[in-house]
């Protein structure tokens, strides 16, 4: 037999490097969807609130611009997401939010996530069947 010290630790190394590279894509892709999930939902959510600042001007009811631009930013803030631009016109409100994810466990696995969503002023709920 030739000399084999050192040989377990060598396949020690690789075992742990590869537990690590393993748990770390579980741990660090779940979150990267976690992040997607979590702007989608604040940009949905943030042009609903901005889509409420709404106020009558001439016996029409139109979205109240610098209220609204404030409200969407201020959700976009409180959960912790990015807000890239929030425009309205008089009967909706449009916002895109963007969150970056770095890699807890690999570093080196970055992405920016951006979500565009446009909410209608919402006067009544039409049931199915409803004419506008």
């Amino acid at each position: 037999m030739g000399n084999e010290q050192g040989s377990v630790t060598v396949f020690a190394v690789a075992l742990m490097a590869s537990i690590i590279l393993i748990t770390g894509l579980i741990y660090d892709g779940a979150r990267l969807v976690d992040n997607k999930a979590l702007v989608e939902d604040a940009a949905f959510s943030a042009s609903r609130a901005a889509a409420a600042e709404h106020q009558f001007v001439d016996n029409n009811l139109i979205i109240d611009s610098p209220a609204a631009t404030q409200r969407a930013a201020t959700y976009l803030a409180n959960v912790g997401v990015n807000s890239v631009s929030i425009t309205t016109t008089a009967s909706t409100a449009t916002v895109t939010a963007e969150r970056t994810y770095q890699g807890v466990i690999l570093p080196f696995i970055t992405d920016t996530h951006q979500a565009t969503h446009t909410s209608d002023i919402l006067v009544g709920v039409r049931s199915q069947g409803d004419t506008p």
